[in-house]
């Protein structure tokens, strides 16, 4: 706002010259030049100046219009405040190790050119774990897998994972009795796990919510399979496949994974990626944050980043079995 409207208003306000000017910290000189420039600028008489000084019907139609002025000003300098304030701070993320690896790099690099000044942490944990630091106000949200929902905290499901089973076409070959006689597998078939005989797995250890799932299916398929190898890490559980010495089931968001292990090798060191038959069930990832807290935009924003990487990972995946 111009001198002359603050000066106009401070007048008002007093309804007096000499206490405007001094409210103003200006001369009464200085106070009546700008109230006749201002008059001039509308070409409208603001005051009239006797018997005593009041306003016009024009004088009251500049005052309330330059007053609704102060207050969208007032509010766009505390909004203005607020940005900056919440353009400094810190955040920390739960999140497992394998779906951190593949997810977190383009969350942060999406996050960070908008809020560079904000600290990220990420804690690499389980859901229970990861659960039990949000109640302790270790965390600020994670990302849970099958979350089961808490009273205390809020979820939103954001991808629903399909699981596959990775293995080379030779790991096939040497566990399928007949398979010679059968046409090459291809990423995208169905395969039925009832047709191999103690299929040898690697997967995650006893205590994963994942494993519990896969484990679930095979008995319930009446299944008869060994897992010799166990290791929550699915990039160890890529290699061991892509060795030939296991098959491991894998959910969808890690598909991203496979497509980098594959790229440049040989392709019967390649990895298969098969549908399962008699598989219905779908990994679901959740964004999880205490229900009854407020946040600061730049965390607002992260949430919706996050959506965002895991919505564009999803439609990477579907594409890789097309």
């Amino acid at each position: 706002m111009k001198t002359m409207q603050k000066l106009f208003l401070l007048t008002v306000e007093e309804m007096n010259f000499t206490k405007a000017d001094k409210r103003g910290f200006v001369t009464q000189q200085c106070l009546s030049k700008n109230i006749k420039q201002f008059e001039k600028e509308l070409n409208v008489e603001l005051f009239k100046r006797s018997p005593k000084l009041t306003l016009t019907p024009a004088g009251r139609m500049v005052f309330e219009t330059l007053r609704k002025v102060e207050i969208l000003e007032h509010d766009l300098k505390s909004r203005l405040e607020q940005v900056q304030q919440e353009s400094l701070g810190s955040l920390t993320l739960g999140i497992n190790s394998s779906r951190g690896r593949v997810l977190l790099p383009e969350i942060y690099e999406r996050f960070q050119s908008r809020y560079p000044h904000v600290e990220v942490s990420v804690v690499l944990d389980d859901n229970v774990s990861l659960e039990k630091r949000l109640i302790n106000n270790e965390l600020d949200l994670f990302l849970g897998v099958n979350y089961e929902a808490d009273p205390v905290l809020h979820s939103e499901t954001v991808s629903r994972d399909q699981v596959f089973l990775l293995a080379t076409e030779k790991f096939l070959q040497q566990h399928l009795p007949g398979s010679t006689d059968r046409r090459p597998p291809v990423s995208g078939d169905f395969l039925d796990l009832a047709a191999f005989p103690s299929l040898p797995l690697t997967g995650n250890r006893e205590g994963s919510s994942f494993a519990a799932l896969c484990h679930h299916f095979l008995l319930q398929q009446g299944i008869v399979f060994t897992q010799q190898f166990s290791v929550s890490d699915y990039e160890t559980q890529i290699s061991l496949c892509g060795r030939s010495l296991a098959a491991a089931f894998c959910p969808q968001t890690i598909l991203s994974q496979v497509a980098a292990y594959n790229r440049g090798r040989a392709e019967e060191q390649r990895l298969l990626v098969f549908r399962i038959a008699g598989w219905e069930r779908t990994v679901n990832l959740s964004i999880v944050w205490p229900e009854l807290s407020s946040r600061p935009q730049y965390l607002t924003d992260f949430m919706d980043i996050m959506r965002q990487v895991i919505y564009e990972n999803e439609l990477y995946t579907a594409e890789m079995l097309r």
